[in-house]
């Protein structure tokens, strides 16, 4: 009588160290596969907001820090509108590789001087500051920090530059005010370095 309760008692522990077992192998699997697809969201996430090139901000996530924007109504916002003149002319004759390089120092540069949230490649050439509640005199100084910067690699830029409250002048017109001083300053650029962009094919 003893031993078939011994032999009973040692196959009930044995099922039970088992099932634990399958259990812990079960439980650890979906937990990794949980932080697989976890981590894979993110990725997918980062990768829809970052461009690929500079590795800034995209378009997409401009126009998603444009919607948070708008609803700050009494803080100070700063627009920067950049563009990275001469790129065209660089890649046709030192090609695009040397034009992709400018483009990746002219980001990486903005990005050092006002931050990687704050900071987006919008277009081919086109680069965006949006700032919150900084003061004009420290933007303007680190303006001045990146074009400093890029001169000595010999790369120019076009800069716009505003700032304001949307409850006053609304963001639409503050982007708008600060792309127009760009194109202003990048036509004087090319009107004195003589580069007439309409030959452009």
């Amino acid at each position: 009588l003893i031993w078939p309760l011994i032999t009973s008692s040692f196959s009930c522990t044995i099922f039970s160290d088992i099932f634990g077992m399958i259990s812990a192998v079960v439980s650890t699997y979906m937990m990794s596969a949980k932080c697989q697809r976890f981590l894979y969201t993110q990725m997918l996430a980062e990768l829809s907001e970052t461009d690929l090139l500079t590795g800034l901000r995209n378009r997409n996530s401009y126009e998603q820090r444009l919607r948070a924007f708008s609803a700050l109504q009494k803080e100070a916002l700063s627009c920067i509108y950049v563009d990275a003149n001469g790129l065209h002319e660089l890649n046709d004759t030192k090609g695009h590789e040397a034009g992709d390089e400018m483009l990746r120092f002219v980001g990486s540069t903005l990005q050092s001087q006002f931050g990687k949230e704050n900071t987006f490649r919008i277009g081919g050439d086109e680069f965006v500051v949006l700032l919150a509640g900084e003061q004009e005199q420290t933007v303007l100084e680190k303006n001045k920090r990146s074009r400093c910067i890029l001169t000595e690699r010999s790369y120019y830029i076009s800069v716009g530059y505003s700032q304001g409250e949307p409850s006053q002048i609304g963001l639409p017109a503050l982007i708008k005010q600060a792309e127009k001083q760009m194109y202003e300053e990048k036509h004087e650029f090319y009107r004195t370095a003589g580069i007439d962009r309409r030959k452009r094919v």
